[in-house]
């Protein structure tokens, strides 16, 4: 489920769990488990709408409360909704994509729906729905075997670039600054393998783009909003980047021995170097992971070839630690050379680090069920808490606005897991887990940084 704290993790509340069955009739609106799509208002943020296999559900209080949306004029019950669009410039109009029923269009904020289906849509699994940034009258839809264009609101439809027939697709992205230009990720039956289909007419000619896809799969494409000539592609484990509309692709991993990082980090002062920590040592980058080299990383260290994860001091990025199962280790020139900031008596294996952002030769480090602290970077450590009932410490984080109050979170899916908070630089503890339901277990901790 989702929830949110507004006390700095005092108590939680489920903004998930407070539904309105009206207008809609289905009633099967207890919870979000099947949640399948999600979009924001532009306009007011704190107006979202939830795409679930139970329809669509709509919250204007940030996620308080959420209302079933009306009801979606489909041949069966509320629709399982795939994707849903807002009108950039009409934030009230909406466009929703569903499984087997076409596609549908709301212009009151989702309190009725209108059938905008033709015999390209109707009764046809429909992936994604997207509006034109520019031009909103302009809406796409991406079904099982065409992309099929509207230019007036969804009131009648076209297939474009019939030269394709889909087999699947399951991405379609416009670019920002010239939304005549679109990509689309698919299975196309010309080829036998996924390609990437770019048109620079509004869908009515489509290329496929010269990206070697052959076994690869789990595709997504991002775009710089800003520069959208540069792409992304992540396929599996690789990650390929093209600055001139996909024209011509390369990897930007050239180098890594191995395909799939434990852990990346970026210089906070120069944005170009990256680390990419991997199960065959440590590796760096001077360009934007143009191309990357192995760093001389003393392997005996960590007990095996793998690299943990990584931190760099903020105020001095040559600095950089990372953890391991022998304890902690530092480097004091951007990760050339490595040595041993703990003993494994003192500490022992360690699963994760965390740094003082206001004092950086403060640290801090948790074990399996101890957290331990260092004032002189690394040299000496105190320990200054146990968890006798937690199963493991998974991760420790600093408050950046006051470093003397901690975060941890804990492996257990019974009272002693979920979250515990520090306010004297981890003397004393005390559970954050109210409203918690202890069924889910973290996978990830955060704090706003403002």
């Amino acid at each position: 489920g989702l929830f949110r704290s507004k006390d700095s993790g005092a108590t939680w509340a489920a903004i998930n769990g407070k539904f309105s069955s009206e207008p809609s009739t289905t009633g099967n609106v207890s919870n979000f488990s099947n949640m399948t799509c999600f979009a924001i208002s532009q306009e007011s943020p704190s107006t979202m709408f939830a795409g679930t296999n139970e329809g669509l559900f709509r919250t204007v209080d940030g996620g308080t409360t959420w209302t079933a949306c009306g009801i979606i004029p489909a041949q069966t019950e509320q629709p399982s909704v795939t994707s849903v669009a807002i009108d950039p410039l009409t934030p009230t109009t909406l466009y929703v994509s569903t499984d087997g029923n076409g596609v549908f269009r709301s212009v009151n904020n989702g309190g009725s729906w209108k059938d905008i289906n033709s015999e390209l849509t109707r009764n046809q699994i429909c992936w994604q729905i997207a509006v034109d940034p520019k031009t909103p009258t302009t809406v796409y839809a991406i079904t099982q075997s065409y992309v099929c264009r509207s230019m007036n609101s969804g009131a009648t439809w076209k297939a474009v670039g019939k030269d394709f027939t889909l087999a699947s697709a399951s991405y379609v992205a416009i670019d920002p600054l010239t939304p005549t230009t679109m990509y689309v990720i698919g299975y196309v039956n010309r080829f036998t393998k996924h390609v990437i289909l770019r048109s620079v007419d509004g869908g009515a000619t489509w290329k496929a783009l010269s990206l070697d896809l052959t076994g690869l799969d789990y595709l997504t494409l991002a775009m710089s909003p800003e520069n959208p000539s540069r792409l992304y592609v992540r396929a599996n484990s690789h990650i390929f980047l093209s600055t001139n509309k996909g024209d011509t692709w390369k990897a930007i991993e050239a180098g890594l021995t191995n395909k799939t990082p434990n852990s990346l980090v970026v210089d906070p002062r120069l944005s170009t170097t990256l680390y990419a920590g991997t199960n065959s040592g440590l590796f760096r980058s001077t360009n934007s992971g143009a191309t990357w080299k192995k760093v001389n990383f003393p392997v005996a260290l960590t007990g095996g070839k793998s690299v943990g994860e990584m931190i760099v001091d903020l105020k001095t990025p040559s600095i950089m630690y990372q953890n391991c199962v022998n304890g902690v280790l530092y480097s004091h020139d951007s990760g050339m050379t490595w040595h041993t900031a703990s003993s494994t008596s003192t500490i022992g294996s360690v699963n994760h680090i965390a740094i003082d952002p206001k004092t950086p030769t403060i640290l801090y480090a948790c074990t399996a069920k101890e957290v331990f602290r260092s004032n002189d970077s690394g040299s000496t450590w105190t320990k200054k808490t146990t968890f006798k009932t937690v199963y493991e410490i998974l991760r420790i984080i600093v408050d950046p606005v006051t470093p003397a109050t901690l975060y941890v979170y804990v492996d257990g899916a019974d009272a002693a897991g979920g979250v515990y908070r520090s306010k004297d630089s981890g003397d004393h503890w005390t559970a954050m887990n109210n409203g918690f339901d202890h069924k889910y277990r973290f996978q990830s901790l955060t704090i706003n940084p403002v």
